[in-house]
């Protein structure tokens, strides 16, 4: 089943400067992901496939004290990200970054954030779950999309810890290409955040999260 999602925008058809504008009637709530359709430009997906095939990524990339500003964070993003250069599609890259950290950081009023980079081949988080943040970005620049469970939909077992069982159909799924925002426990609503985990294949996926730092 495809996503599914109340709040779903194909980034490709729109300019994505004009969509963060628009975007400010629309905000992110604790219901669903919101989820930006065909997200990464296909300079940035080519060159993820080349960090995945020379292996570049054998330990997750980890940034902290990201800027928020577009800019800023395209600068700092140059300067840490440089062993990464060399292959087409790196400038896109530090575009595409940039570009989400200071969408990203409208939506939590943040200053500064982390990125995380992780290639792997197996289900990094494999059990549902709700992230202990307020907002988390979620992209998978190669591979399937990030699985999750509408609120309806979870359950919870005696000892209030999330059911690993639902059924197939419930089970909803992020579009590859795709950027999330994904509310946790600490959402400022009051809601419980999404319930979800990583994709059960053992393929190579490409993901890049982000969170508020300050």
């Amino acid at each position: 089943m495809p996503c599914g999602l109340a709040k779903r925008y194909n980034i490709s058809l729109v300019n994505p400067r004009q969509l963060a504008l628009d975007m400010k009637t629309t905000p992110v709530d604790s219901a669903t992901p919101l989820e930006f359709c065909n997200a990464v430009p296909v300079p940035v997906r080519a060159f993820a496939q080349q960090l995945v095939e020379r292996r570049q990524l054998a330990a997750p990339v980890e940034l902290t004290g990201v800027p928020s500003e577009q800019q800023d964070a395209k600068m700092f993003l140059g300067d840490a990200l440089q062993a990464l250069g060399g292959h087409p599609g790196f400038d896109e890259c530090l575009e595409f970054v940039a570009y989400w950290a200071e969408r990203f950081g409208y939506e939590t009023d943040a200053s500064e954030l982390s990125v995380r980079l992780v290639h792997s081949r197996r289900p990094t988080c494999p059990r549902f779950h709700m992230d202990n943040v307020s907002l988390r970005l979620i992209s998978t620049l190669m591979g399937p999309g990030s699985e999750w469970l509408r609120a309806e939909d979870v359950r919870y077992l005696e000892d209030c810890s999330i059911s690993q069982n639902p059924r197939a159909e419930d089970i909803q799924r992020m579009d590859s290409y795709s950027v999330g925002m994904f509310p946790g426990k600490k959402n400022a609503l009051g809601y419980p955040g999404v319930v979800h985990r990583s994709p059960q294949a053992m393929v190579d996926r490409l993901v890049m999260t982000m969170d508020l730092v300050a």
